[in-house]
């Protein structure tokens, strides 16, 4: 009994060779989709990229809309009297922003 392992995304190339006996250009097949799967994985990663650093920044924008919002109403708030209003406002964003800042600067359990 003979019995043959490879560790790796292409066969030797004495099995790729064997590859070629059993089907016309098996070789060159085998290398084909290796390399359109190679190809293909690079674009979803890169695509990947492409969609968490779009995610940040829209998640940052928006983050930095309802701050100015909030502040800007706390403001407003002054204007009219509404001290109470306005500081609930006030510490309720500081607050907020504080605790984003804090959850995201955190260290991970897992070390990360």
């Amino acid at each position: 009994m003979e019995s043959q392992t490879w560790a790796g995304p292409l066969p030797p190339p004495a099995i790729l060779d064997q590859f070629n006996q059993v089907a016309a250009n098996g070789a060159e097949r085998i290398f084909q989709q290796w390399e359109q799967e190679s190809a293909h994985r690079r674009e979803m990663e890169r695509r990947d990229f492409k969609c968490s650093v779009a995610e940040g920044f829209f998640g940052k924008s928006l983050a930095f809309i309802f701050v100015i919002t909030a502040l800007a109403l706390a403001a407003y708030a002054i204007s009219q009297g509404a001290t109470w209003l306005a500081a609930f406002l006030a510490a309720g964003t500081i607050a907020a922003v504080v605790g984003a800042f804090i959850a995201t600067n955190r260290p991970r359990p897992n070390g990360k």
